[in-house]
């Protein structure tokens, strides 16, 4: 154990590696730019008008999967916006956010507009809510 390294990442680590991959993605559907911030509340948001996203601190806690599926899940609002194709979660906003998660090599199965599970290409479980409730949380 003497020559164990640990290594921390710092909320600002993440928020500046998602606000890394929010500019690429952004850049490559010709949109502007927006600001990344993980925040202490409930709930995460895409704010159109003032062109930021707020993350909540306890994805991190859920594991790079899923915060990278939150990500691309707001992206997602953006994309849909900004091309005027709709607003909210109808199923071009679905389309946006698949083909998203899919580049990265994610695929979700969804329970209504949010997901449930999280698979890799290789149809490998990435993150189940379930499974995350009662181990992690202890439900």
């Amino acid at each position: 154990m003497e020559n164990t390294i640990v290594i921390f990442k710092t909320n600002k680590d993440f928020q500046k590696e998602l606000q890394d991959l929010a500019d690429y993605i952004l850049s490559k559907e010709n949109l502007l730019a927006i600001k990344v911030k993980i925040k202490f509340v409930k709930q995460g948001r895409a704010n159109i008008n003032s062109r930021k996203i707020t993350i909540p601190i306890w994805a991190i806690d859920r594991g790079l999967h899923f915060l990278c599926y939150y990500l691309l899940h707001e992206i997602s609002h953006f994309i849909c916006f900004d091309k005027n194709l709709d607003y909210g979660h109808h199923f071009r906003f679905k389309d946006t956010e698949r083909r998203l998660l899919n580049e990265v090599g994610i695929i979700p199965i969804y329970k209504k507009a949010y997901i449930k599970q999280l698979n890799g290409l290789n149809n490998k479980c990435l993150y189940n809510e379930k499974k995350y409730l009662k181990e992690e949380v202890g439900l």
